[in-house]
């Protein structure tokens, strides 16, 4: 459901949602890495608390609300109609008991996050507490000092526990349902969205009952969880990104000024000394939630 700045959250239609799933997702319209984006909210004050942040954050001042898919989250990344890897995406979790600030002090602990003055080989950073994490709590009413009251966890959107290959684990046709999506949407380039148990993946879709949906399609892709995974083998991404756009290039033999949407990425990839690592160089992970509906041309570098 998309609420303007001049929808009701307090009406029949959000109220009605509500009711009927119990618990919702509210994200800006527009977005990059998660930022604003709250999960599993089961109250309207909660809800009337994130649709105000992600409103502030959307460009349009536009929010969705949609209804909350447990399980986890799989990326697959499409390139010229194929899918060519797929990670599971872990998010961290604060749970009850010490604070927010501690458990995210704990988290920063992890040798493998790295920062902007010194990157990591690896799709994780430091979380930067006065960067999102403190709005973020407020949205749930609570405090960065003050411990979890027992019974809640609060998931950190935008930040990963862990990134695991599971290429191999997908069943192919919940790869075939990603590469569809891709082309129904026009998107040559695409990294997909999908919502479930990690293991109604490893099934064909008609098994999982359900369970397990399609997300969404983001226009730039994230190839960096892929080729750096945390955990399993390292996919050759790029090399399937870079071949793409050469053999397009030799089919069509475009202007060098009209070079084609992958064209620009990956050239603007290759400028940088380690392609969409560390949290600025992660623009490329933008994701348009307008992507679901058609594929927006975001130059992010």
């Amino acid at each position: 459901m998309l609420v303007d700045e001049a929808g009701d959250i307090h009406g029949p239609a959000v109220r009605g949602l509500l009711a009927r799933h119990g618990r919702l997702v509210v994200k800006p319209n527009w977005g990059n890495r998660g930022v604003g984006v709250a999960t599993d909210v089961r109250d309207l004050a909660t809800l009337s608390r994130a649709r105000d942040r992600a409103r502030a954050i959307d460009l349009d001042e536009e929010v969705l609300i949609e209804p909350f898919i447990p399980g986890t989250n799989l990326r697959v990344a499409v390139i010229g109609g194929q899918p060519i890897a797929a990670v599971e995406v872990v998010r961290p979790k604060l749970a009850a008991g010490s604070s927010a600030e501690a458990q995210v002090a704990a988290l920063n602990g992890d040798a493998r996050r790295g920062t902007w003055a010194a990157p990591s080989l690896c799709p994780m950073d430091q979380i930067e507490i006065e960067e999102d994490l403190e709005g973020h709590l407020e949205v749930y009413g609570l405090e960065l000092d003050a411990p979890i009251p027992a019974g809640r966890e609060v998931e950190i959107t935008g930040e990963e526990l862990a990134v695991i290959d599971r290429t191999d684990e997908v069943d192919p046709q919940w790869l075939a349902v990603a590469a569809s999506a891709c082309d129904l949407l026009g998107v040559d380039v695409g990294g997909v969205d999908l919502r479930g148990p990690m293991a109604a993946f490893t099934r064909p879709p008609a098994e999982a009952a359900g369970a397990a949906l399609l997300l969404e399609v983001n226009v730039v892709p994230a190839l960096h969880l892929h080729a750096l995974p945390t955990e399993g083998r390292a996919r050759p991404v790029f090399a399937a990104f870079v071949a793409y756009c050469l053999q397009r290039r030799v089919r069509r033999r475009p202007a060098p000024w009209c070079a084609c949407r992958a064209e620009r990425r990956a050239l603007a990839a290759l400028r940088l000394q380690r392609p969409w690592c560390g949290r600025k160089r992660r623009a490329a992970s933008l994701v348009g939630s307008r992507g679901v509906g058609y594929a927006r041309d975001e130059e992010c570098f």
